[in-house]
């Protein structure tokens, strides 16, 4: 699987088994992610400061070679063939040898995987708000009329979304709920259509344009603000 991206946190490297072999190509383009920095940071080399920004990492050749248990020439070598592939810029001096990844963004959390990420925080917060909705409103239902009615039920979940999408409020529920209610709660033949199915069904839109004076409502703060 190649779709998604995980968070890899900097503490890895403080793991035992971190260091313990030596480095694949792979394991070393990771640790050069590790390195870089997440900010734009002054440092100071020999005396000499360098200003080293987010997606950039100064280490001297030698340093990654003894992190990835390689020579020198290994070292540059791979490094010139990331370089190559567009994956990094580099540039050794005297003092050290900055690396500049290409696409930091895109490894480190960039655009598109935030937009991802946000994009499933709100589908996932939509959905959570539904489920607490669907139970309110069952809820109060189940306790105006003393029913059980659970608000887990599909055809009860399908007949509140559809009027939801609809564009019909937990008030406007709650008003077909109220009168409804009134209308047929002392009744034995038409009792039994207190029922979700029926009250949140195709005729919800009439129910709901009743005249609601003087409703049945012994509970007039259930339904909160949500």
């Amino acid at each position: 699987m190649s779709n998604g991206w995980i968070k890899l946190h900097r503490q890895i490297t403080e793991n035992p088994l971190y260091f313990t072999e030596k480095f694949t190509k792979i394991q070393a383009w990771i640790d050069i992610l590790l390195a870089c920095n997440h900010s734009a940071q002054l440092v100071f080399i020999r005396g000499n400061e360098l200003h080293i920004n987010r997606g950039q990492s100064a280490h001297s050749i030698i340093t990654w070679g003894d992190r990835w248990k390689w020579n020198e020439r290994t070292v540059k070598r791979f490094l010139n063939y990331l370089q190559k592939n567009k994956m990094i810029q580099y540039k050794t001096s005297y003092l050290t040898t900055i690396i500049t990844v290409v696409k930091y963004e895109q490894y480190q959390g960039g655009t598109e995987q935030s937009t991802e990420q946000s994009t499933d925080r709100v589908q996932t917060n939509n959905n959570d708000k539904k489920e607490k909705e669907i139970k309110t409103i069952v809820g109060y239902l189940n306790s105006v009329i003393g029913s059980s009615y659970r608000d887990t039920k599909v055809d009860t979940v399908k007949h509140i979304n559809a009027r939801f999408n609809e564009g019909y409020s937990l008030e406007d529920f709650r008003a077909v709920i109220d009168k409804k209610a009134k209308d047929w709660i002392g009744d034995p033949k038409m009792s039994r259509y207190l029922r979700p199915i029926t009250l949140f069904g195709s005729k919800f839109e009439n129910y709901l344009q009743e005249s609601t004076t003087d409703v049945y409502s012994p509970y007039d703060s259930t339904i909160p603000q949500l």
